[in-house]
């Protein structure tokens, strides 16, 4: 995919980050979790609060050019060390773009001064991130059904 790029995110991403986070949710999600807690996290996933996120979390966005524009195809979010959330259009998925935003937030956090990455994975992305070098840290249960605590050394000593 040599025309995506992954920069800041932009007030006006909203919209379509929301999309993604409703399409991944409703077409991914909603394979391993009850309808309830997939609606619940569709009303809770909405361009309105992707802004207001924006003041504690840095978020990223995956954008691809093409013929007909350019076109948001992922987000990620980070607050200090804890990727908070990963969307990825599903007409995209298997092509590289949830790797490339993990790559750029692991880049963050190292550049901030952490050792590791840490977050909490669905069980639907649990395997993904186990590729990625990811160690589950065990499941629980949690306000929107299972999660997977999920933690990636970088390598190097924390400083802060």
């Amino acid at each position: 995919m040599s025309d995506l790029q992954i920069r800041p995110f932009h007030p006006d991403d909203a919209p379509a980050v929301a999309g993604i986070a409703r399409r991944c949710l409703l077409e991914v999600n909603a394979l391993d979790y009850p309808t309830e807690i997939v609606e619940a996290l569709c009303a809770r996933n909405t361009a309105e609060r992707f802004l207001d996120s924006t003041a504690r979390r840095q978020i990223f966005v995956a954008s691809l050019g093409g013929s007909e524009g350019v076109r948001v195809v992922g987000t990620v979010s980070l607050e200090g060390n804890e990727v908070c959330s990963l969307f990825v259009d599903p007409d995209v998925h298997g092509r590289g773009v949830g790797r490339l935003l993990m790559e750029c937030v692991e880049h963050e956090v190292a550049a901030g001064g952490h050792a590791w990455v840490e977050l909490n994975a669905s069980v639907t992305a649990r395997r993904f991130y186990v590729r990625l070098g990811y160690v589950d840290l065990g499941a629980r249960d949690a306000e929107f059904g299972v999660i997977h605590a999920m933690r990636k050394s970088l390598g190097r000593r924390a400083s802060n």
